[in-house]
């Protein structure tokens, strides 16, 4: 079975935007995948709605937020 999902990312602030998140994503149709990894089910992180993080070095952040832009 194939079912196409629609996603829209509902465009943010511009903090939000240097940031690399959006403030809302809206689903329908297609199936919802909890999991801790995406390629074992076939996705990526242009598939991504939402994520938890933990940074133990503040010095990450930046690169952190760089991988994060690159999704879209």
């Amino acid at each position: 079975m194939n079912t196409t999902a629609k996603v829209q990312h509902l465009e943010g602030t511009d903090f939000q935007k240097s940031r690399g998140f959006s403030p809302a994503v809206i689903t329908e149709g297609g199936k919802t995948v909890w999991l801790a990894g995406l390629e074992g089910a076939g996705g990526s992180l242009a598939n991504l709605v939402t994520m938890t993080v933990f940074i133990n070095d503040a010095r990450n952040g930046d690169r952190f937020v760089q991988i994060r832009r690159n999704k879209w």
